[in-house]
């Protein structure tokens, strides 16, 4: 293999290497704002637990003290 065929065999390596960066670099973005949202939801989905419990929790307890 001569220099001249190793040489374009390491550059179209380092033009994937390149798209596959930045393909990466997209992802963990995306990722990152998503991340964002789900902290979001989980906070909203534990006020929801809580509040739920407030209100049903006293409605057991209100029933089971009537048996």
């Amino acid at each position: 293999m001569s220099k001249e065929d190793q040489m374009a065999e390491l550059n179209e390596q380092a033009a994937l290497l390149h798209s596959n960066l930045t393909e990466f670099d997209r992802l963990l973005k995306e990722t990152a704002r998503q991340y964002e949202s789900i902290q979001s939801l989980g906070v909203m989905h534990g006020a929801f637990f809580m509040a739920s419990h407030t209100v049903f929790g006293s409605h057991y307890y209100d029933t089971k003290e009537k048996s």
